[in-house]
């Protein structure tokens, strides 16, 4: 470092000086940093190496001398001394001619320096017998996972070894691809090294006595009772390996994908024309157990424990539509003039009382969304929760929904009829069984619409009729079991939905009879909701599917997208970034990370891959 600090400083001063100076001379008590300057056939370590390369850069070893340790003055400034002569002026011989000087001296580098590398002597004798007694081999095995890769990187290393023999014999050396009898050697190889764990007890392994193992060679094979059997050498004495060693997973790998990813018995048949993999039935399940290929082409989709129902879903003692969900269905083909047009179904479901309300949209736009709820809340009043799946229409509408009501409550109209928005909630993307409620019932509306038009063309105004007509039949049907009293109806949405359409009472002289009229529908509706909680809310207490809590999907998951619209093959592939857990702890929908972003996505539409990390308080 410091002959490094000394060319540092003389090449500033150099470059500041503006007149030439002569070949600069540096002098220095240390014979080893000399001997490093002066080595031309010693290799260096990496610190050493690097500050001796920027030394000589700018300087060369013949304008470095040696200055004995009692002469030289820079020892005067790192040790105290009152005799500040020679630290101050120089030693004496710098003042005389340079035959005075001390003599040029050649240094040599010790070898047995610790700077120096070590020379790396390659013996002639079994160079790869000595890697693989340092475990190298095993160390090659655990990095790669195709077993034809680990053994064209064995056999490619054995190739090396010959042709540096060869090179010490002045022999030819080997060149162009691999050979067949380079790849059985590698193999060969291999086997070798993982059965050295059977070389000291294998004569007394109770588990091996009924496979009469014998040493063949360097390879422990299967003894057995074909030995007059006409088949394959391979066959009739398959070498033995353990189930726990990395190699015997490569090996049930590659067989596995040669059979084309089949079941534990094809692969394990496949295994036995060559190898005994001992409890290989264990061990093959296993690997295929966790075979990524097996498990996008075979995975099922998660499930989780049924949810309970939302409180929007169970509220009684509300008036119709106060938590309303809404969804689209059809195409539905209208004659107009000389052309056919497609209209579609805008349904609206009040959550709890399960009335229906239809409209018409004339198309998939927001604003054809904006009219339908608009003429929604005109008849039925304005909601206080909607529901909707996450459709492109419904979230454009919500935001230009909010919008206007922003606007408006500004004007005099807003803070006259008190007009209030309404909270807007999206169930996940792809996640049609969190919106059962209106998903069901378009299946009725379908079936009724199927009934009545079969393949007849309608006309605007007879779609409007019509969905009115469906609307009449749905609200008409019994939310609960028929009963054996005669004398009981059973309850429908209409028994609701009747009160709210009559005229408002009057006044004047029949206010009295306006009273007992308005005690009446209070009493009626107070009745409904009565016979709702006895009769139709208990019905809702079962489970009819996804009865058995699962283990939760857990940060870090390698999952597969379930896509409908896509084969299995090329569904695609993500990590789970964050989970969203519902009231009862468990989750229901995850982020996913993919190519190209994140999705939100229902446990439903996933296939578990890998699991990553599992968190400990994940209920089961």
């Amino acid at each position: 470092m410091a002959a490094v600090l000394a060319v540092t400083l003389d090449n500033t001063v150099r470059k500041e000086a503006n007149y030439s100076l002569p070949e600069t001379v540096f002098w220095s008590d240390s014979m080893i940093v000399l001997g490093y300057l002066n080595n031309e056939s010693k290799r260096f370590k990496t610190f050493v190496a690097n500050r001796v390369s920027k030394i000589l850069s700018t300087s060369s070893k013949y304008q470095w001398r040696h200055v004995p340790t009692e002469l030289n003055p820079a020892d005067d400034g790192s040790r105290g001394t009152y005799n500040l002569s020679k630290w101050t002026t120089g030693p004496n011989f710098l003042k005389q001619g340079e035959a005075s000087w001390p003599a040029m001296k050649m240094f040599e580098c010790s070898p047995s320096d610790v700077e120096v590398k070590k020379d790396v002597m390659v013996a002639q004798a079994s160079v790869f017998h000595e890697i693989s007694e340092n475990n190298i081999v095993t160390s090659l095995a655990s990095k790669y996972s195709s077993w034809t890769k680990l053994l064209r990187v064995t056999a490619w290393s054995l190739r090396f070894t010959q042709n540096l023999k060869a090179k010490m014999n002045n022999q030819q050396k080997t060149t162009g691809s691999l050979s067949v009898c380079e790849l059985k050697e590698s193999e060969s190889l291999l086997l070798a090294n993982e059965q050295r764990r059977f070389l000291s007890h294998w004569k007394s392994d109770k588990g091996m006595r009924q496979l009469n193992v014998v040493l063949m060679g360097n390879l422990l094979r299967v003894g057995g009772r074909l030995e007059n059997a006409q088949m394959d050498f391979e066959s009739k004495h398959p070498i033995v390996l353990s189930g726990k060693s990395s190699v015997t997973k490569l090996i049930i790998r590659h067989h596995h994908a040669l059979v084309g990813h089949s079941g534990v018995a094809t692969t394990l048949t496949a295994i036995r024309n060559r190898f005994h993999i001992v409890k290989g039935k264990c061990v093959v399940k296993g690997v295929i157990r966790d075979c990524v290929t097996c498990k996008k082409l075979n995975a099922r989709p998660a499930e989780q424990i049924m949810a309970p129902l939302p409180a929007e879903r169970v509220v009684a003692d509300q008036p119709p539509f106060t938590n309303t969900g809404v969804d689209y269905f059809g195409p539905i083909e209208v004659r107009e003039r000389r052309s056919t047009v497609k209209r579609y179904g805008c349904i609206f479901t009040c959550l709890s009382s399960r009335a229906v309300h239809l409209e018409v949209a004339e198309s998939l736009e927001a604003d054809a969304f904006i009219n339908a709820f608009r003429r929604f809340v005109a008849r039925r009043g304005q909601p206080l929760k909607m529901f909707s799946d996450n459709g492109t229409n419904f979230v454009a509408g919500e935001r230009e929904l909010r919008e206007a009501l922003d606007n408006m409550n500004n004007s005099v109209v807003e803070d006259a009829l008190h007009t209030r928005g309404c909270e807007w909630h999206f169930n996940p993307p792809a996640a049609s069984h969190f919106g059962g409620v209106w998903e069901r019932l378009i299946r009725s509306v379908r079936k009724v619409l199927h009934g009545v038009l079969r393949q007849q063309t309608l006309t605007t105004e007879v779609l409007h009729t019509l969905l009115t007509e469906v609307e009449s039949i749905l609200n008409s049907r019994p939310l609960t079991d028929l009963s054996l009293d005669q004398n009981h109806d059973p309850l429908t949405p209409n028994h609701l939905l009747l009160l709210r359409s009559g005229p408002s009472a009057p006044v004047g002289k029949l206010e009295s009879f306006g009273r007992r009229r308005w005690l009446q529908v209070q009493y009626l509706a107070s009745l409904f909701w009565s016979l709702w909680k006895r009769e139709y809310l208990p019905l809702l207490q079962k489970r009819h599917k996804w009865t058995t809590p699962r283990q939760n999907v857990a940060v870090d998951d390698i999952v597969l997208l379930v896509d409908e619209m896509l084969p299995r093959g090329k569904w695609p592939m993500g990590k789970v970034l964050s989970v969203k857990r519902s009231n009862d702890d468990r989750v229901r929908s995850v982020d996913v990370k993919v190519t190209g972003g994140v999705l939100k996505r229902p446990v439903s539409k996933l296939c578990i891959v890998h699991r990553g990390l599992i968190h400990k308080d994940d209920k089961c």
